[in-house]
């Protein structure tokens, strides 16, 4: 007994002098332990996963990184073993940061510790250990469909790279198997979702090119642009054939068997309502995809008042004189002058300084989609940059198109939406107002980025040389179609809604019996696949509605472009703060 007093009687003046030492710090010392913590937690990240530290660090030891003490691996084969370990560092993070007095730390380091804290306290409530077994890894937008457009576009900086690559190939049959597995285990848990037929058909797909395949020839392609001697390179080309043949080929026929397997033991279609903790998952997931703490009832609410605002705007546009009769003519079909992407992202470069902060010249290059790998629907996608800039930013078009199809108003703002002012823009402007916050550039949310990308495709409309009333019908439309989408993904992984329910309410906003066909397989095999393009959306214009009421005729568009844009990525419930600081600062000017 007196052991154990004198234990508890030194373990509470450790922790008196602990919190002691922590309120007599200076405010100096404070934030220099602040900074070397968020150092610390950005190399950590780095050097906990390959890839990551691939695309992100041109330099590694910029970060303090051994690059030779990085595995070179696709990640961890266990599942449920890697979402306990990941629960285990939200939990030593977050209890790290709050070990640090926020009132001691700079107004900027502040902000980092609210976007830090937003951001790593919304991927906890996602990774309950409830949640372990829910959560699609052969969705559309699962890592099988990832890997080859990933590995198709790797980037080469040094000859070593291309060893780490074919390295990465062979480990892709390993890596899958542990994917595979997975799912079977939801199998046989009741909680799998999985479009058998969609994952058959794709995998079949690659494994039928074989050594014809698309992702094969741009690897090869890259290689022979690192222009080594033709030993070294004929050696590369003969490991990745060996790779690509003996392991990639292999994964998506192992995956396309599995998925055979699956579907005779009755796996299909099953939304997260119907599963066990699945409507608390929804919500969870809601939250870390829109990037805002509000609840699944509240959004709803919000989401279904924008979509009725917008409703009523699109029927404001028909009103107008002579527009109904210019839409029956041409329908939404618009075109542009365009033929050339390149011209088109010149413009909007230059046209935007109209509208959004200067960024200065932007170094960045365009390159064209493998005709075998474009597909039809997408016309352009941006590749996120390194934080330490190595290398220009990179947008990838499909020029496969016919040249009616790229001069499309779709296509247009495809690229505006890519390119600028949206991803390649946004980030050329993190990049460099936080040029010295990398972890902030690091820690970003899904629904920042894509709701601010289509948040100004509305705004980029007036730069396509249309018809600028049908050109404002075609976006209100394409925001009312994106509302219901998101208004039905809620109603099936939330409410419970049957298919005949999801039908219903399509049908009575005039959807017809096709869209709803697509829609509905689409979201019950994605749940929230759309939140963070049309719910960051919708955020982004409830900013701007509160922004231009409040201010009237001194609303000054450059000036909210680069309140929203100067912090980052981060959460909304932390934009809406800076909004109301900024609104009063202004307001009492005025006064």
């Amino acid at each position: 007994m007196k052991i154990l007093r004198r234990t508890t009687a030194l373990l509470l003046s450790l922790l008196l002098v602990f919190a002691v030492a922590g309120c007599a710090a200076k405010p100096e010392q404070v934030q220099a332990q602040f900074d070397a913590f968020l150092a610390e937690e950005l190399k950590s990240a780095l050097e906990s996963d390959y890839l990551s530290m691939h695309i992100l660090a041109f330099d590694p030891q910029t970060y303090g990184i051994d690059r030779e003490k990085v595995p070179v691996s696709l990640g961890e084969r266990d599942i449920l073993q890697s979402r306990e370990a990941a629960r285990e560092e939200l939990k030593g993070s977050i209890k790290k940061l709050k070990s640090f007095p926020r009132a001691k730390l700079t107004p900027n380091q502040q902000d980092t510790y609210d976007i830090y804290l937003f951001y790593l306290e919304a991927q906890q409530l996602l990774a309950q250990k409830k949640f372990d077994y829910l959560g699609s890894t052969f969705s559309e937008i699962g890592e099988y469909t990832q890997l080859p457009t990933m590995f198709a576009d790797y980037r080469f900086y040094s000859e070593r790279d291309i060893a780490d690559l074919i390295t990465l190939i062979w480990d892709t049959r390993d890596y899958m198997g542990g994917q595979i597995a997975f799912a079977k285990q939801q199998q046989e848990k009741g909680t799998l979702c999985m479009d058998c037929d969609a994952v058959i058909e794709y995998c079949e797909g690659i494994v039928q090119e074989g050594e014809q395949s698309a992702v094969l020839a741009s690897m090869q392609e890259s290689i022979r642009a690192m222009e080594l001697d033709d030993g070294q390179e004929q050696e590369y080309l003969r490991q990745l054939k060996e790779a690509f043949l003996s392991s990639f080929l292999p994964a998506y026929q192992d995956i396309a068997d599995a998925a055979r397997e699956l579907k005779a033991q009755g796996a299909g279609f099953k939304s997260l309502a119907e599963m066990p903790d699945g409507k608390q998952y929804y919500e969870a997931l809601l939250q870390y995809n829109v990037g805002t703490k509000t609840s699944a009832k509240e959004f709803t609410a919000q989401m279904e008042e924008a979509l009725e605002a917008q409703m009523g705007e699109l029927y404001a546009v028909l009103s107008k004189e002579g527009v109904a009769e210019r839409y029956l003519e041409t329908g939404l079909e618009l075109s542009t002058s365009y033929t050339d992407f390149a011209k088109m992202l010149e413009d909007l470069e230059q046209r935007i300084a109209e509208h959004f902060p200067s960024v200065g010249k932007v170094d960045y290059t365009v390159e064209t989609i493998a005709p075998a790998l474009a597909v039809e629907t997408i016309g352009a996608y941006f590749n996120i940059p390194s934080l330490d800039g190595g290398e220009p930013e990179l947008i990838k078009v499909n020029t496969t198109s016919t040249s009616s199809a790229i001069s499309s108003l779709e296509t247009f703002m495809t690229v505006a939406h890519e390119g600028f002012p949206g991803h390649l823009y946004q980030y050329a402007y993190m990049r460099k107002n936080l040029a010295d916050q990398p972890l902030r550039q690091v820690a970003t949310l899904s629904g920042y980025t894509e709701g601010y990308a289509k948040y100004i495709e509305s705004l980029a409309a007036r730069y396509a040389g249309v018809d600028e009333d049908l050109a404002e019908l075609y976006c209100s439309n394409a925001l009312c179609a994106g509302y219901m989408t998101v208004l039905a993904d809620i109603g099936i992984h939330y409410e419970g809604w049957s298919r005949e329910q999801v039908l219903e309410f399509m049908q009575d906003y005039g959807l017809d019996e096709q869209y709803f066909e697509e829609a509905y397989h689409q979201l019950v095999n994605n749940p929230g696949i759309f939140l963070p393009y049309f719910g960051g959306q919708m955020q982004f214009a409830k900013l701007r509605a509160k922004a231009e009421q409040a201010l009237g005729a001194d609303f000054d568009e450059i000036a909210f472009h680069d309140l929203i844009l100067r912090y980052g990525a981060p959460s909304f419930d932390f934009l809406n703060q800076k909004l109301e600081l900024y609104l009063q600062q202004e307001q009492r000017a005025a006064a």
